[in-house]
């Protein structure tokens, strides 16, 4: 299906536009992180179920990146 590889090529951009975030360790708040990675858990749960595997995996991992940026600041 090519809509899976078209919603892959837009998590990859946002995966690859999270990088300077990660690497300065300057985190959006808390609250945005926590919000943005449910989102994206939801948005990868409905993409599995659609069978757009690739988008699934992207997704997920956009997701985890959300997640690791909203747990660190609880090391804080």
């Amino acid at each position: 299906m090519w809509q899976d590889y078209v919603f892959t090529a837009g998590a990859i951009v946002f995966a690859i536009g999270l990088v300077p975030t990660l690497r300065t360790r300057s985190f959006p708040s808390q609250s945005t992180c926590f919000i943005t990675a449910g989102v994206m858990a939801a948005y990868c749960v409905a993409n599995a179920t659609l069978d757009l595997t690739l988008t699934a995996l992207t997704v997920g991992f956009n997701g985890f990146l959300w997640m690791y940026m909203a747990l660190a600041q609880l090391k804080q």
